[in-house]
């Protein structure tokens, strides 16, 4: 058992040193932390003001990677391109305030950020190694109490209210040992120990990109079944787009794919019952004319979209009305882009975002599936537009060093193949 232990620690940490193993070990704590449900401040799944402990292992890691990096100082590199990314969007959220919202910055974040800039390349990656792990580990964990659920073979640990009406008005958390899931009238959906099923979705749908779909790792088949079963709109969406992406190359292929969604957008989704599960994910992907945009994307509603085109009319959407411009409207729970423009501006959300792009390219490998990457990762803005946390940002870079390692590999074998 020893030596598969072993082993395996050799195979999922190739050709690291102690420092970076340890260093990922710490970024991917502080990238799991930010992930977790009861994180959130409107979190039902934990006591109002609980939050401080959970985040304890944020501020040891934090201090453990400053140490780190203070022993290294004559040996590391700073990211200057994304730490000015970073630095923009983090003076826009801590200091361009609406009006009577009083500056709080958040100098934990700050100091991530920095620490995030001086890590290097190999420990994104080892970092990136982690979090998928969780990702695995709570998708599983997910999965099994899917089915335990629907067969009643094992009750839940107990059934919380959820957070906010997204999933409807009737959804709940149903709670099992390392994964949630959501039922209600949206149906039985797995969140991993995200907040949200598409939270989850999302990351996932990122990270498969990054592993280039390998299903030769069952840890990849987990997550894809998972994603599965979070009918999370936007992992389809990134689905879609890596097999549209993949196949560009085929016309013919493109042609057979695009036939095949247009018969399930035509023939199949219209005449499945929206009782059931899957009724419920393919409702999603149905289109409404009247508000002119998928059932999925729902993302917004109508005291936010009020909100915001009264703004825009008042010509407030040049420079935003400031972070905290909705922290009084209780009926408004939105998660669109629009929060951002809301907030920053259209001036505030290009400095914010393209920042960050021209970053992620001066980061990237030059490899295809890095540019698939940067795609799906940015147009995920679309309807989860938080993109500055621990976890997108291990995603993103270290997503890009898995995708420059595995072809390096894979070119190794091709070279080892042709010398035989």
């Amino acid at each position: 058992m020893l030596s598969g232990v072993k082993s395996w620690y050799k195979d999922t940490f190739p050709n690291f040193s102690n420092w970076e193993i340890a260093s990922g070990i710490a970024i991917a704590c502080i990238a799991i932390v930010s992930s977790l449900a009861i994180m959130h401040g409107d979190s039902t799944l934990i006591e109002p003001g609980m939050q401080r402990y959970v985040a304890i292992p944020n501020y040891i890691a934090t201090i453990f990677l400053l140490f780190q990096l203070f022993r290294r100082k004559g040996k590391i590199t700073i990211n200057f391109i994304l730490l000015v990314a970073l630095f923009i969007s983090w003076v826009f959220d801590n200091f361009h305030l609406a009006v009577g919202i009083e500056p709080q910055p958040t100098f934990l974040l700050l100091a991530i950020f920095v620490i995030f800039c001086m890590l290097g390349k190999k420990t994104w990656h080892c970092g990136y190694i982690i979090y998928r792990l969780f990702l695995i580990v709570t998708g599983l964990a997910g999965i099994i109490g899917f089915f335990c659920f629907l067969t009643n073979i094992f009750p839940p640990l107990r059934i919380v209210e959820y957070y906010g009406f997204s999933n409807g008005p009737d959804a709940i958390y149903i709670v099992y040992p390392f994964s949630y899931l959501t039922g209600g009238s949206a149906g039985l959906r797995i969140c991993g120990l995200f907040n949200e099923p598409g939270y989850y979705g999302t990351i996932a749908g990122l990270v498969l990109i990054a592993e280039k779909y390998n299903f030769r790792k069952f840890g990849n088949v987990i997550i894809f079944i998972a994603g599965l079963f979070t009918l999370s709109f936007a992992f389809y969406v990134l689905v879609i787009i890596f097999v549209v992406a993949f196949l560009y190359k085929s016309p013919r292929k493109i042609l057979m794919v695009s036939l095949v969604i247009a018969s399930i957008f035509v023939f199949v989704i219209p005449n499945v019952s929206t009782d059931s599960d899957l009724g419920a994910l393919l409702s999603r992907f149905t289109y409404d004319s009247k508000e002119k945009k998928f059932a999925g994307d729902n993302r917004s509603n109508t005291y936010f979209d009020a909100i915001y085109d009264s703004a825009k009319i008042r010509g407030d959407l040049i420079t935003g009305l400031g972070a905290g411009s909705l922290k009084d409207e209780e009926k408004v729970s939105a998660s669109t882009y629009k929060v951002v423009l809301l907030a920053h501006g259209y001036l505030g959300a290009i400095l914010i975002w393209v920042s960050l792009f021209v970053a992620s390219i001066h980061a990237m490998p030059k490899r295809y599936y890095a540019w698939i990457l940067i795609i799906c990762f940015f147009a995920s803005i679309y309807q989860r537009p938080d993109i500055y946390k621990a976890n997108y940002l291990l995603v993103l870079f270290g997503g890009f060093m898995n995708i420059y390692y595995i072809e390096y590999v894979e070119r190794k074998s091709i070279i080892r193949l042709n010398n035989k």
